[in-house]
């Protein structure tokens, strides 16, 4: 089973604002958001979640991981992050509004807990990752934990549990309260009382946990791992766990949207629609724009988005019998197979999508649904991986709530 514990956060004192130093994960900032999320405070988190020795904040210093230890360090030393004085859960809780569809306005939250998740081998235990990844450098997440021994931001894992929300319904006043850029309300209680830590250690430990977000900073997380117990002569640490956001995976807790294909490459967009043919039936949408996305959903279909029109897709039972799968990004794995010289990239939102496809950034976009929760949980009692890039889990935990060092 997992194992699931308090730990020593280090968190930025109280007479700092949260909005001013938080920050997105490193994996969603692009250079200028990085640029103005560290002009707005001297220690926001992003400079030591995507450090640059540029910055200049400490000088004679060029290596990247070098600058963010040191950068770490002189916030200790001036206090402006501070360590709790014994080990903590911390319930996390994100709130958000609605603003389109059937819930328009209505405000929905995700609330889960930060601990530290003992690492195991990735898929050999109760740890399991809930889709494959694409394989990219893991270095630079490597070399940063190497040199700040701190789990900076955390993964995302779901718990197959059930009660782990009312365990962390909280009737006292959040410890941090910020806002973000998106609007999403973020809400952190530190939780040290013997009795509620050992109930959600209790229940956090007695199920399987999925890894929704962060693959490779597991992946990363274990790997630093096996480098310590190879130079220490095997012996347990710190450095056995990694920062893990938990959350129950249920209805009410998971907010999912889909990740969109783009197309590139040397392909026409008439040659596209002809090879996805093969394998869907195909007609042309005639609709309004802003009804394509609740179209796809009520009719089980996906949809192929280009300068030139718009057409809807339906997978033959050939594709379905072939995927072995209900999913609909396996068929498009399978049928995009076919079609060797398409380019693909994937990204999150429609709007995102469409401007993509407008500014000639990409040929087409194949737009999916959302995976449901029910997808998920069927995958995970199958212990199969979905294809990669097969869910976008939302809101994002920010990080500079609380850090995890290895002290």
């Amino acid at each position: 089973m997992p194992e699931f514990k308090p730990f020593i956060g280090t968190r930025y004192a109280n007479d700092i604002d949260p909005e001013l130093v938080i920050s997105p994960p490193y994996d969603v900032v692009d250079a200028q958001e990085r640029k103005e999320l560290a002009g707005r405070h001297v220690a926001n988190a992003i400079k030591i979640e995507l450090p640059d020795a540029t910055d200049n904040d400490i000088t004679g210093i060029n290596d990247n991981y070098e600058y963010a230890q040191k950068l770490i360090q002189k916030w200790l030393d001036d206090k402006i992050i501070v360590d709790d004085d014994k080990p903590c859960f911390y319930v996390y809780k994100m709130s958000f509004k609605v603003k389109s569809g059937t819930n328009s306005g209505s405000v929905i939250s995700t609330t889960g807990v930060l601990g530290a998740l003992r690492a195991e081998e990735p898929g050999a235990g109760d740890i399991l990752p809930h889709e494959n990844t694409i394989k990219k450098a893991k270095t630079d997440r490597l070399d940063l934990l190497r040199a700040t021994k701190t789990n900076i931001s955390p993964i995302w894992g779901l718990s197959l549990t059930v009660k782990l929300s009312e365990i962390l319904e909280l009737n006292t006043q959040p410890d941090i309260v910020a806002r973000d850029d998106d609007d999403v309300l973020h809400e952190l209680w530190v939780v040290d009382g013997a009795e509620k830590i050992s109930q959600i250690s209790e229940i956090i430990n007695s199920k399987t946990i999925l890894i929704a977000d962060g693959h490779h900073r597991y992946e990363t997380a274990w790997a630093y791992r096996n480098e310590i117990r190879n130079s220490n002569g095997n012996l347990p640490g710190d450095h056995d766990y990694v920062l893990a956001y938990v959350v129950e995976l249920n209805q009410e807790q998971i907010h999912l949207q889909a990740i969109h294909r783009l197309i590139s490459g040397p392909i026409s967009i008439m040659d596209l629609v002809t090879a996805v043919g093969k394998h869907y039936e195909i007609l042309k949408f005639e609709g309004l724009q802003e009804d394509l996305l609740e179209t796809m959903h009520l009719n089980k279909q996906n949809a192929i988005y280009t300068n030139e029109g718009i057409w809807l897709i339906h997978p033959k039972d050939e594709l379905i019998k072939q995927s072995e799968s209900d999913l609909e990004t396996k068929w498009l794995e399978v049928a995009l197979n076919d079609i060797p010289q398409a380019e693909i990239n994937y990204q999150h939102g429609l709007n995102n999508v469409i401007n993509r496809v407008i500014n000639d950034e990409a040929l087409a976009a194949i737009l999916l649904n959302p995976v449901s929760i029910e997808q998920i949980k069927a995958s995970s009692q199958a212990r199969f991986r979905m294809p990669p890039k097969s869910t976008f889990f939302t809101p994002k935990p920010r990080t500079g709530m609380v850090f995890r060092r290895m002290i």
